[in-house]
């Protein structure tokens, strides 16, 4: 079993990056600057809110 940080790390940069910029279950209505910045991986964070976030975020590295 793999560390959670390596985990998440591996997750964010292989299916969550492309899941939100092409995810056909719901439109986020991004810009198409700051899509182009997510696509690019200018950004060093992603921060995850809300009730049950972090069991949600949990539940999707585990599978």
């Amino acid at each position: 079993m793999q560390p959670r940080l390596k985990r998440y790390k591996q997750f964010i940069e292989n299916e969550y990056l492309s899941g939100l910029t092409k995810n056909k279950e719901y439109l986020l209505d991004l810009k198409k600057e700051l899509e182009n910045k997510i696509r690019n991986k200018q950004f060093k964070r992603i921060l995850f809110t809300g009730m049950g976030c972090s069991a949600i975020v949990s539940d999707i590295i585990k599978g």
